[in-house]
């Protein structure tokens, strides 16, 4: 005998059942335009990555409302071609002090999409400013510049057309200078951490004398154990920062090792009272004061 199995019903949609399945896909439809806008997004950053659009393209820079140095111009370019979005304007800035301690402050910004701005500025003087209108009893002697030497031999300073300054003050061992356009006397010596000059007078207005005394006021010290790594050349004087907040003024028409030895007996007997004290050896009394 055959028997017939009934269809089971479908169990009728309550309104409880009804409002489940719709909900699963009400859910779905409205996750779907978020999902397209996150698409949409990933696909325009995709394109603005590979395009060109949000890269480094200008470079704008001002040195004392001058042109920038090639010294600043190769770091600053090196960020050329770069994403924008990923540059940090204040570590570029760090950047710039740490190559050039002349700087002052350096101040970038972008312009969005594609120029790097920077503005550049100078240290003043206004150390020597003081030094003139306050410590200093008489005026500043001055150097008369003399003709540059043509020739090059032993014990002569030679200066080369392309503004760097050889010392050939022995014959085993020399040390070049460069004079920058700004006018910067930088020593390339690698044996131990170069001092930078600030020079205050053109570089073509210098004698090759006024130099090579400032090279042995740089050998000396370093001889001395008196390390500096900062120094300021104003009208025949070199004014050297020894300490955060030491200064001395050594005479340039003085023998270097009498001025030294000055100096050191100076800190060895233990005058100097202030933190911030400015030492002038340009006189046969040295002048010891705090500012």
């Amino acid at each position: 005998m055959i028997r017939f199995r009934r269809r089971r019903r479908a169990k009728p949609l309550t309104p409880n059942r009804r409002s489940r399945i719709y909900s699963g896909s009400s859910n779905w439809l409205k996750l779907l335009p978020q999902l397209v806008i996150l698409v949409l997004i990933f696909f325009l950053f995709l394109y603005l990555f590979k395009s060109d659009l949000i890269r480094v393209k200008d470079i704008k820079c001002s040195y004392d409302d001058k042109q920038c140095l090639p010294l600043h111009l190769d770091l600053l370019n090196s960020y050329q071609g770069k994403v924008s979005l990923f540059l940090k304007p204040s570590r570029i800035g760090q950047q710039l002090l740490e190559i050039d301690p002349s700087l002052s402050d350096a101040k970038l910004s972008l312009s969005f999409p594609h120029t790097l701005n920077a503005t550049l500025i100078s240290q003043s003087d206004p150390l020597v400013l003081g030094l003139v209108e306050s410590v200093s009893p008489s005026p500043f002697p001055t150097i008369t510049p003399e003709a540059t030497p043509s020739s090059q031999s032993a014990n002569q300073l030679v200066v080369s057309p392309i503004q760097t300054v050889i010392f050939a003050l022995s014959d085993s061992y020399t040390d070049t200078v460069t004079i920058t356009s700004k006018g910067q006397l930088i020593s390339n010596r690698e044996s131990a951490p170069s001092p930078v000059f600030f020079l205050t007078s053109p570089p073509d207005q210098l004698s090759s004398t006024t130099l090579a005394q400032i090279y042995l006021y740089h050998q000396e010290l370093n001889l001395s154990a008196i390390p500096f790594t900062k120094g300021w050349f104003y009208q025949g004087n070199l004014i050297v920062h020894l300490k955060p907040s030491l200064y001395v003024v050594f005479p340039l028409d003085a023998d270097p090792l009498t001025a030294i030895s000055t100096l050191q007996q100076i800190r060895a007997a233990d005058t100097i009272k202030s933190d911030r004290a400015i030492i002038d050896l340009r006189f046969n009394k040295p002048v010891v004061s705090s500012y």
